[in-house]
């Protein structure tokens, strides 16, 4: 069958016959009868999707006149659209061909790029200019080579610095070809993970397999197209990651921030209530709590684990308090059973920012399940990163997942009828496809991490530094590798003369920052405030290698004096 799809924007359209051949037939043409009938008439009778816009009557009464069968559609799936003088019945199927010929760029109005389109052709132009980077690197290598009568490898540009390198030049060249060669290689590592990016939102589909080009888009951006429409369905409803994490309900958001603030207002907790939060941790904790209207109470951390100290939450609880905000700090579980327990003795909701501990184990059942309510971020540097901001929240409670459902877009259950007021925190298609893959390989990547973790204990055992502890009963996926040290700005400061980068975490415990300081009148947090001054993270990601985890050492080895008997 063919479609052809008229975009009405302004007074310029661009018709395009999406054939079953896989053939694009562009034209660009004024909004007019006798254009349309020098297009379209003398072509077969075909079936016409006409975008949904006020301009749509009049256009769909002159292809009538030309013998075409004419459907109104819209191609974000409206069942009905309404025209001055009649009401066109809209069929699914015919929409759902609309919004694909849109994907996949046969039909492209410009004012209705779609965040996936941007991201991808954003993508692909970032690495067109890569490739013309790299260009420009071999034509300068080889005039380097040509003018010292050197011979010049042939081959593709992939392998060229490899080749150039096995020709043993001497000193002199090879001290003007090296920092070519450098740049190319990281040039192919760019490369290398922006192909990556481009693959994983890419598979075989039948529906793309047909269309050989596409005009200015290009065969593997139009399958990630209609690819990311499939995963992204797939991750919206969340079965896979609520199967991995033993819940029944998991909404996708917009990031993790936004976790909290729905989580929150899904729970009923605003105005007059408290809510029970570590000090030591990132600043969305505390700042949800505030932002839906409650009272943030700051209780100190365990000195080992940096999570909530239980024996300081019970003795924040009062008559106010509404909940408690475990955070599983950089990868270790909070002592979820002894928390549950204070909870379940005064009746109060347990909201886990599991943020940073995706994957993590609490005797035996994963984290972010073990509450009222679990909150995701995917934000790219967590275990699970996606490729720009994304979150999710998870739930075994009903009630609790169709409100944040509805908060999550604009407080409605149907289109246009809102019920009360939400906000615009919908999980970005191309995030929802690019997660959907990397959560296939997330256990491997926590193996890996605790594969590091353990390397660095071994060669930092001798030396005077505070080592990550794993209580028990907890399984921790490391998501950064923090250490304690009696003079961190040293090292720190010795680090990055070696170029080791390193990175402070919450140099500031919360109830010291200024939007906190109103709800910090009364307490201690002695353990908040030392981990402050003294954690420091040190590299690690899980494609870092032995000897990456041995100069490290080695470099904290020449600052840090070893450890006492």
């Amino acid at each position: 069958m063919e479609y052809v799809g008229i975009d009405l924007h302004k007074k310029e359209s661009q018709i395009c016959l999406l054939m079953e051949t896989g053939e694009v037939i562009e034209r660009r043409i004024r909004t007019e009868p006798q254009r349309f009938a020098e297009v379209l008439g003398g072509r077969p009778r075909a079936r016409i999707l006409i975008e949904a816009s006020t301009e749509s009557e009049w256009v769909a009464r002159c292809l009538e006149a030309l013998g075409h069968e004419v459907v109104v559609a819209d191609p974000n799936f409206a069942p009905m659209y309404a025209t001055r003088t009649r009401k066109v019945k809209t069929d699914r199927r015919d929409a759902r061909a609309l919004q694909e010929a849109c994907l996949l760029g046969a039909y492209r109005p410009a004012h209705r790029l779609s965040d996936a389109q941007r991201h991808v052709r954003g993508r692909l132009a970032v690495r067109d200019a890569l490739v013309r980077t790299r260009t420009g690197y071999i034509a300068l290598t080889r005039a380097l080579l040509r003018r010292h009568g050197w011979r010049v490898p042939t081959g593709s540009a992939e392998t060229f610095s490899r080749r150039v390198m096995a020709l043993s030049l001497p000193g002199r060249l090879l001290s003007e070809v090296a920092p070519l060669l450098a740049a190319m290689r990281t040039v192919n590592q760019q490369l290398a993970y922006s192909d990556g990016v481009i693959e994983a939102v890419t598979r075989p589909d039948a529906r793309v397999q047909r269309l050989r080009t596409v005009p200015s888009v290009g065969p593997v951006t139009a399958a990630a197209f209609v690819a990311t429409i499939d995963d992204a369905q797939r991750f919206h409803r969340a079965h896979e990651v609520a199967a991995y994490l033993g819940v029944r309900h998991a909404v996708g958001l917009g990031s993790g921030t936004d976790a909290l603030i729905l989580g929150l207002r899904a729970l009923g907790i605003g105005p007059g209530d408290e809510v029970i939060v570590p000090s030591y941790t990132f600043f969305a904790t505390a700042e949800a709590v505030m932002l839906v209207g409650a009272d943030p109470v700051f209780v100190d951390v365990d000195p080992d684990t940096y999570c909530l100290d239980v024996g300081d939450v019970a003795r924040h609880v009062t008559a106010r308090t509404r909940a408690i905000i475990p955070v599983h700090l950089y990868g270790h579980p909070a002592d979820m059973t002894r928390l549950r327990e204070v909870a379940a003795a005064h009746r109060l909701r347990v909201v886990e920012d599991n943020a940073q501990a995706l994957g993590a184990d609490w005797r035996g059942r994963k984290t972010g399940g073990l509450g009222d309510l679990g909150c995701l971020s995917f934000y790219p540097s967590k275990n699970l990163g996606a490729y720009g901001d994304a979150g999710m929240a998870v739930t075994n409670d009903d009630t609790v997942a169709e409100q944040l459902r509805m908060l999550r877009t604009h407080g409605w259950r149907r289109k246009y009828h809102p019920e009360m007021l939400g906000y615009n925190s919908r999980l970005d298609e191309m995030q929802a496809a690019i997660l959907r893959v990397k959560l296939r390989h997330l256990d491997a990547w926590t193996r890996r991490r605790v594969e590091l973790a353990a390397a660095y204990a071994q060669r930092l055992a001798s030396l005077d530094i505070g080592l990550p502890t794993v209580g028990e009963g907890a399984t921790h996926v490391f998501h950064v590798y923090v250490v304690r040290l009696r003079d961190r700005q040293a090292v720190e400061a010795h680090l990055q003369a070696r170029e080791i980068g390193t990175a402070v975490y919450y140099p500031r415990p919360l109830h010291d920052l200024e939007p906190c300081r109103p709800f910090a009148k009364n307490g201690a947090w002695p353990h908040s405030e030392a981990a402050s001054r003294e954690t420091l993270a040190l590299p690690f990601f899980p494609e870092m290698t032995q000897a990456q985890v041995d100069a490290v050492a080695a470099a904290l080895a020449d600052v840090v004096p070893r450890r006492t008997r």
